[in-house]
Order: C-alpha cells, then sequence, then structure tokens
C-alpha cells in the first residue's frame, strides 16, 4: 500500500469515526427502534387495539372519538364503535384495512403510509355485508400522512392526515385518563403518537450528518468510488476462483454463487 493511500485510508476512517458520534436529532419510538414505523400492517394493528373501546388499553374511546371529530370536524363527535373490523375482503377481492361498526352506521379506514393511493375506492364505497348498520350514511376515511399534499377523494372519502389525528389526540387525551387505564398502554399510544407526528413530516436528513457530508464531500466520493472499485474486483477474482473450481471433477457436483453488485 502506497503512502497516498494510507493517508486516505487514514482520512476515510476519521470521516468514519466522526459520522459514528454524531448523535441523531430525536430519540427514536419504539417502533422506530424496531424497524417498523413504515409497515402498515403494524400501524393496522395498534390502531385496531386502540380503536376498540372494549380493549384493555382502558382509554375508552380515545382513537375512536379523535378520528371522527377530525373527519367529520365536530369536536363534540362521539364515535360509539361497537365492533372493529380488519382486512375485510370486498366482493372484487380486495382488503379495506379498517371497519368500525357503529350502533347506527359504518365507518371505513383506508390507511396509507407511504404508498401511493391506488385503490379502487369505488369498490370500497359500495361494499357492505346485510349485518353492517345502515341507519346513517357511513363514513368513509383515507387515514394517511400529509406532507403538504393537496387531496381530492372521490366516492365521498374524507381525507384525515396522521398530524391532524394526533393533534386532536393530544387535545382530547387528558379527558380519557381515568383510574381504569393501564399506564403501559399509555406509553405505547403516546410512542404510536409520536411515530404518526414524524409519519407526517416525512424523512429528514439529520443537519449534522449533512454539514459532515458537506465538509468532507471529496473525501466522501473519494472512499465510495474506492468502495465501488474495491467490490467489482472482488467479484472479479470470485468468478475466476468459481471457473478454477468448476475446471476440477472433484467440485463439479456443487453450485457455486458469486454475490455482488
Amino acid at each position: 500500500m502506497s503512502v497516498r493511500d494510507d493517508a486516505n485510508l487514514a482520512r476515510f476512517e476519521t470521516l468514519l469515526d466522526e459520522a459514528a458520534n454524531l448523535r441523531p436529532n430525536a430519540t427514536p419510538t419504539f417502533l422506530e427502534i424496531a424497524g417498523l414505523s413504515h409497515r402498515e400492517l403494524v400501524l393496522q394493528r395498534y390502531l385496531e387495539f386502540f380503536l376498540s373501546p372494549s380493549a384493555d388499553h382502558g382509554l375508552d374511546g380515545l382513537l375512536a372519538d379523535s378520528l371522527v371529530q377530525v373527519a367529520e370536524q365536530d369536536p363534540t363527535a362521539e364515535a360509539r364503535v361497537e365492533e372493529v373490523l380488519t382486512e375485510v375482503i370486498t366482493d372484487s377481492g380486495l382488503r379495506l384495512d379498517i371497519v368500525l361498526l357503529e350502533e347506527h352506521r359504518t365507518v371505513k379506514v383506508e390507511l396509507k403510509i407511504d404508498a401511493a393511493l391506488y385503490n379502487d375506492l369505488d369498490a370500497y364505497a359500495q361494499f357492505s355485508k346485510p349485518e353492517w348498520p345502515t341507519d346513517a350514511d357511513e363514513l368513509r376515511i383515507v387515514l394517511a400522512p400529509g406532507r403538504g399534499r393537496t387531496w381530492q377523494l372521490p366516492h365521498g372519502f374524507l381525507i384525515v392526515t396522521f398530524g391532524a389525528l394526533t393533534a386532536r389526540l393530544r387535545a382530547n387525551l387528558g379527558g380519557y385518563i381515568t383510574s381504569s387505564l393501564d399506564t403501559r398502554y399509555l406509553t405505547y399510544l403516546l410512542d404510536l403518537i409520536l411515530t404518526m407526528e414524524r409519519l407526517e413530516e416525512g424523512t429528514t436528513l439529520d443537519d449534522q450528518f449533512i454539514n459532515l457530508l458537506a465538509r468532507e464531500d471529496l473525501d466522501v466520493q473519494e472512499f465510495l468510488r474506492r468502495v465501488n472499485s474495491t467490490n467489482r474486483d472482488l467479484k472479479y477474482q470470485c468468478e475466476a476462483l468459481k471457473t478454477k473450481l468448476d475446471a476440477h471433477d472433484e467440485f463439479g457436483a456443487f453450485e457455486w454463487t458469486v454475490y455482488g453488485n
């Protein structure tokens, strides 16, 4: 290794050490630690639990009431949920994320995090079951991060953003804390609220890391160039080794795979 290579390696090691020592701007939530904050099915399961007033969380109708209040723009609205259904299969084979069966009406909720809203909302709107309540017009909701987007939804669907819902939850929370509250679930709910607030904001880059990359721009580019070059060299040498091994009968029965880009 040349003196220049030694100097470059030392710069790269220093750069990696600096990056490793940067402190994140925000403490991660439980869902972020588990790498699950962007999983719609995981978020759906959390919502299913807290939307059910009879579940063990002890928060009664906090989440359901807050959701309906935002959708109807009525801070006094109550959901009166009797049953929560998830992954409801429609006549056309589609899956409706969440259905709330109230005393007199049905509330349909389609959840979105990152994916585009390409779902057949018309099919969701038309679908029903004989046992679902129909005394009042059903409420149809798309629950998703706003992120400054303008929403115009067809077939009577209303948008409820993560930001609007979590703001209402925080405003309502005090009125739902009773002696039956299990504080463990309050912790989980607050973690869910914080996770949804961060999803509302969208992915943001750490200012400290951006500044480090800007200051060390040439070093970063050289480092990445050398990593890619090394990967190519290693792949070439592995392929050459594979060719030699394949030429010997005693290795003929084995399958060899070369990994790499």
